[in-house]
């Protein structure tokens, strides 16, 4: 192991950077978050000991849209999602364009005049990992009320500052591990940056220790303990991070899916013998078209709902998604705002006929082209290009507003139109008669759709104009993830039987019927079988963004995301007319996603840390940054 010096960042909830740190700051080290405390009078008492440690939930991410100005950067990156603010003056264009650098990267926005939106993770992180620290250096003699509490509040240390360290290395990479609380006159010269394999092991390891604590819970079974650690996100800590840690983007040429595959199967079975099991029961079926749409559009995180046994740990917040008002469908008149993040049609392209199983696609070239012009299609799979949202899997009507769909919300029932014939997708006259639907597609508005398509996912059909609040809430941890996880383990370990009856397993909840079970001995289509259930799944729900990143290596491009697409809609009489078209800036004369270039597969640190320990460990900037960022 290496020697960690790191005495990091920020000793006040991100007060000062590391320069500041070793002058101004220097006397604030061992203070609570007001910055007035005596490091031995904040354990002295059991409340001061309680109120210092709920201090480490400050920066728990919100998720769902609450990234600045109610976009998901982290879909709209990925290839299943898009932004209609792409035209507008704001952070979304200049992430397509590539223009993020060291000094100016939208993952470190950090705005709070603005209200307080997810980002500006390197210090927000490191920041609640210091204060774990600090609590786990002296919780031994810090006053509780009693030791089974100790015990407790420890074991859910150890589980917070596992989730706080998983996010910084899925965004950043390699890091140093940093467990102790040292002094600021300490030596930094020589400390190194871990393997993100490494630092990804340490973490599976520290929530492996905490799991043998009999007092922390495998769930939350009393809503005012909503946010509180569990041993259930303890497994799903191990399960993500030990396939993370196998992945070609932090592996680093190590053979880890046997280890991969051991951390997850022990993850899920611990979590099935514990009570965990997939969301199958619709209890609401006159507004939802199946369980997996009504899951997403409930308010149910762990211990608010007794029927839901799948969520782990999900937010009790609630914002982000609106039929009327922020991503929303302008059908609601004037009161729509934005469309927001949308679907693309390949996520659309993703979905498998229902009566065959099969996808529309052929999995392993999926496309004519580079561009995305049109798909390959499979014969086999029963699709009708002139009918393209007939017979589609569930979760497709769960997730995707489409032309056609029918939306009720308790105030108003409408099918909902996208077509356009006012223009083309390009701006030219359209040959069509003029008019269009009442939630048509649009080049610039940010109020319509740019992709054709409109988000489903987490809406209730309860929702009435303005209250946003009703909608569903985002989950951090589910079983489904786990599943799909597990899965993957067991293709690239060749055990591609459980590998299929896990998929399946996730499929029969979506509506597959088990006569179109998944089936294969072929390891590359395993593979693709599990990455294409994952992209349907889990999406909208962050992970396609990871998980394109961490399928390749540091110096390939994202090609995922280089080149995608909507659909543009005319209305002939009768019938429609759709014709795909590529998107972003360029209309097709270039990339549709700039920032599909290979250093955005992980997030630059921002300039002033990164010069700063290069300065003090002797190492220079450029070992302290990430590939590709200057």
């Amino acid at each position: 192991m290496k020697k960690h010096l790191f005495n990091i960042f920020l000793a006040v909830l991100a007060v000062c950077n590391i320069g500041l740190l070793l002058s101004s700051c220097q006397d604030d080290l061992d203070v609570t978050p007001d910055g007035r405390m005596p490091i031995d009078v904040v354990f002295s008492t059991p409340e001061n000991t309680k109120d210092y440690f709920a201090s480490a939930w400050s920066h728990i991410p919100q998720k769902m849209f609450m990234y600045y100005f109610f976009d998901n950067f982290l879909i709209d990156m990925a290839d299943e999602g898009w932004s209609t603010a792409e035209y507008q003056p704001l952070l979304i264009s200049d992430i397509y364009a590539g223009n993020c650098n060291t000094t100016k990267h939208r993952f470190e926005w950090d705005d709070t005049s603005q209200g307080k939106w997810d980002g500006g993770y390197w210090t927000r992180y490191w920041s609640m990992i210091r204060i774990l620290n600090n609590c786990l250096k002296h919780f031994p003699d810090a006053a509780f009320e009693s030791e089974s509490e100790r015990e407790l509040c420890t074991a859910e240390a150890r589980v917070l500052r596992a989730f706080y360290y998983l996010q910084l290395v899925k965004f950043y990479g390699d890091l140093p591990i940093i467990t102790d609380v040292l002094s600021v006159n300490s030596s930094y010269a020589g400390m190194e940056r871990s393997a993100a394999w490494e630092v990804l092991q340490h973490i599976v390891a520290e929530c492996e220790a905490a799991l043998e604590s009999p007092n922390l819970p495998w769930s939350i079974t009393a809503v005012q303990q909503k946010n509180r650690m569990t041993k259930g996100i303890a497994c799903a800590i191990i399960s993500q991070a030990s396939l993370f840690a196998a992945s070609p983007l932090f592996c680093k040429d190590q053979n880890l899916w046997q280890y991969a595959y051991d951390k997850n199967k022990k993850a899920f079975d611990l979590l099935i013998a514990n009570g965990y099991e997939l969301y199958t029961h619709l209890v609401d079926n006159k507004s939802y078209h199946n369980c997996y749409q009504e899951y997403f559009a409930s308010r149910s995180y762990a211990g608010s709902k007794a029927d839901d046994k799948e969520t782990i740990w999900g937010s009790p917040l609630n914002w982000g998604v609106n039929h009327s008002t922020i991503n929303g469908v302008p059908i609601f008149a004037v009161e729509t705002h934005q469309a927001g993040c949308i679907p693309t049609q390949e996520l659309v392209d993703a979905y498998d006929m229902l009566a065959t199983g099969e996808p529309i696609y052929d999995l392993a070239n999926p496309y004519v082209d580079e561009k995305h012009s049109d798909i390959n299609i499979n014969t086999r799979s029963g699709y009708n290009p002139e009918k393209p949202y007939e017979g589609r899997d569930p979760r497709f009507y769960a997730s995707v507003i489409y032309n056609g769909s029918k939306l009720n919300t308790g105030v108003l029932n409408k099918t909902v139109e996208i077509w356009n014939n006012e223009n083309t997708w390009d701006g030219k006259e359209c040959s069509f008669p003029g008019g269009s639907g009442n939630a048509k597609i649009d080049i610039k508005s940010q109020r319509y759709t740019r992709t054709g398509y409109y988000n489903n996912k987490y809406h209730t059909y309860k929702v009435t104009p303005g209250q946003m609040k009703d909608e569903g809430n985002w989950k951090y941890y589910r079983l489904g993830e786990i599943y799909l996880n597990l899965a993957e383990c067991a293709v690239e370990t060749n055990k591609i039987s459980e590998a299929m009856n896990l998929v399946n397993d996730i499929r029969h909840r979506a509506g597959f019927d088990p006569s179109v079970d998944k089936v294969t001995s072929d390891k590359d289509y395993a593979r693709l079988i599990v990455r294409h259930e994952r992209q349907v799944e889990l999406a909208f729900e962050e992970h396609r963004y990871f998980d394109c990143r961490r399928w390749g290596t540091v110096n390939e491009d994202i090609k995922e995301e280089r080149y995608n697409t909507g659909m543009w809609i005319h209305k002939n009489g009768t019938k429609y007319v759709y014709v795909r078209f590529p998107l972003g800036k360029d209309q097709g004369n270039g990339l549709s996603k700039y920032c599909s270039a290979a250093k955005y597969r992980l997030v630059p640190i921002p300039l002033t840390e990164s010069s700063t320990l290069g300065a003090l460990t002797g190492f220079g900037a450029d070992y302290w940054q990430n590939p590709g960022w200057e």
